[in-house]
């Protein structure tokens, strides 16, 4: 009689689209980790650089490639990974981004310890590769789900490709279709959020790579996530956070015009959050110094 397949405890699943550049790097992070006791679940969403070749070199059984040729968007890759999972815990991971060899295994421990949390985030540490110079800065973080959910007219800020949570609660809520594009995370979170318990760890676990600014890819997620803003409040009567969203999306815009003007390098010397750990610099550093950028 054969053994039943072991259910790992995380499944991590990390979509691609033409990643070519950076792809086997944040594989490698996953691969490294401390933490063992995992999958992770490469959706292919009709790459034509052909980024996922350079994965059969690792030969890791636990990484898994899902690969037809088409191109289907983000929020619908993400709900045929959710599908595909087997993990009790899902994890996010993006194509760009590098992963500390702790992540798994503090975000596993600590979400173990606290069941009632139904999605756990982490700090996350910016950067941005520019003529062989390395800006780092962390983004907005707030901790505890009081201080994340108080004022969701701003948003929910809870890094994307730090995420992880009960399988059961990805399973519930999905990404929503049609896809609100550049905002699929914020319009989960948003819908999520009455029947849901968030919490963000103060470790720096993540590593998200900054790109160049775009005005027109940051007007649109601006437009989506409002769009989206205003479906979910005028459907739970929630009248003054439809003004409240209008204020700050017009002020996010002007920001997003002034960003266009000066270079990015300005935004990160103006700093984000509080100052970065030397321990956490340290560990970036290593990162960055093993994964080639």
């Amino acid at each position: 009689m054969e053994s039943a397949v072991k259910r790992p405890r995380v499944s991590v699943i990390l979509p691609v689209f033409n990643g070519r550049n950076t792809l086997l790097a944040a594989v490698q992070s996953i691969v490294d980790q401390s933490f063992l006791d995992w999958e992770l679940i490469v959706l292919d969403d009709g790459s034509t650089d052909g980024c996922v070749n350079d994965l059969v070199d690792l030969k890791d059984s636990r990484i898994r490639v899902q690969s037809d040729g088409l191109r289907k968007g983000l929020a619908t890759r993400l709900n045929e990974g959710i599908d595909l999972s087997s993990g009790f815990y899902i994890a996010r991971m993006d194509a760009d981004d590098l992963c500390f060899p702790g992540r798994l295994e503090k975000q596993v421990s600590y979400l173990d310890a606290h069941p009632e949390i139904d999605l756990l985030a982490c700090k996350v540490m910016g950067f941005l590769v520019a003529d062989d110079q390395v800006s780092v800065s962390l983004l907005p973080y707030c901790q505890t789900h009081a201080e994340l959910i108080a004022s969701p007219w701003r948003g929910i800020y809870m890094p994307h490709p730090s995420w992880i949570g009960k399988s059961e609660w990805f399973r519930t809520y999905r990404y929503g279709l049609p896809e609100v594009i550049r905002a699929e995370d914020q319009e989960l979170l948003l819908r999520a959020m009455p029947k849901s318990t968030y919490y963000c760890m103060p470790d720096i676990l993540l590593a998200y790579r900054l790109g160049p600014f775009n005005l027109s890819k940051s007007l649109l997620a601006r437009r989506e996530l409002y769009k989206a803003q205003l479906d979910i409040f005028l459907k739970r009567g929630q009248l003054s956070f439809i003004f409240k969203s209008s204020w700050v999306t017009m002020q996010k815009i002007i920001y997003d015009f002034s960003r266009a003007i000066l270079p990015t390098a300005f935004f990160l010397r103006r700093g984000l959050g509080d100052p970065i750990a030397k321990m956490s610099l340290s560990e970036f550093h290593m990162l960055m110094k093993k994964y080639g950028d």
